[in-house]
């Protein structure tokens, strides 16, 4: 894994202690994205014990985050182990959300993207999760067939892809992407659609994005770097993690 435990630190000093404050998703939402907060939200795609660990650092430092948990993930099949999870989480004060794969989950095992999406929420609820919002999954599938998960929903409308109805097709399966609102299956936002000035995201293990207050190294993006630590945030900042990157900080 790329991440370590002096990475972690680095990524605290740097980022997290000098903010207002750090927040959950539904923190940031019911308060309007309040500026100099940062908004911290784990996708879920693989670990879900390296999770647990990282809600549990986050909590003892009295930091909020959202955790998205992923219906097509190997663990949530796992039914005793998804339990297990989801409880943890919970217990420590983590928000629990739904990573979306609804599209490509539809394409690829069948049944009706909103009868996935319906049944994945209503699991997560029974299990003690409020489940207040949602973000898009990046599906391998959707990079070829030019979609993203989150346009299921009217909100997440994204023009250059194409009509938002349209059809899509994969090995003989073709369905109509029906876009819905997120009050048709009782979930309020997105997070990635909230207003936001800074935004920073570990995906593929490695940093990218609004990088400057983390990182500064222009001739080797792919191996960052250390630059000067930023003063506190005076915008919104938004960070996206995937705790499977930092599993090996938690070792």
């Amino acid at each position: 894994m790329p991440f370590h435990r002096e990475d972690l630190t680095e990524f605290d000093r740097r980022i997290l202690q000098p903010s207002a404050g750090v927040l959950s998703a539904e923190q940031a939402y019911d308060l309007g994205g309040p500026a100099g907060f940062v908004v911290m939200r784990h996708d879920v795609d693989h670990d879900i014990e390296t999770a647990v660990s990282f809600a549990a650092w986050e909590s003892e430092r009295g930091y909020g985050s959202t955790y998205y948990l992923l219906h097509t993930a190997a663990y949530w099949r796992d039914t005793e182990r998804f339990k297990r999870g989801v409880a943890a989480l919970l217990a420590l004060g983590r928000e629990v959300g739904f990573h979306n794969d609804a599209l490509a989950a539809s394409l690829l095992e069948g049944g009706t993207p909103h009868e996935i999406v319906a049944e994945a929420v209503t699991e997560l609820r029974t299990l003690g999760a409020s489940c207040r919002s949602t973000c898009a999954h990046g599906n391998r599938l959707c990079h070829t067939l030019h979609f993203v998960n989150d346009e299921i929903f009217t909100e997440c409308r994204r023009p250059k892809h194409g009509d938002p109805d349209r059809v899509l097709e994969y090995h003989g399966r073709s369905i109509s992407i029906d876009p819905r609102p997120l009050y048709a299956h009782g979930l309020e936002f997105d997070p990635l659609w909230q207003p936001r000035d800074i935004y920073l995201s570990d995906s593929g293990g490695r940093w990218y994005g609004d990088l400057e207050p983390l990182y500064r190294n222009e001739r080797e993006p792919e191996m960052p770097q250390p630059g000067p630590a930023p003063e506190a945030a005076s915008g919104r900042t938004l960070v996206l993690l995937h705790p499977i990157w930092w599993r090996k900080a938690f070792t």
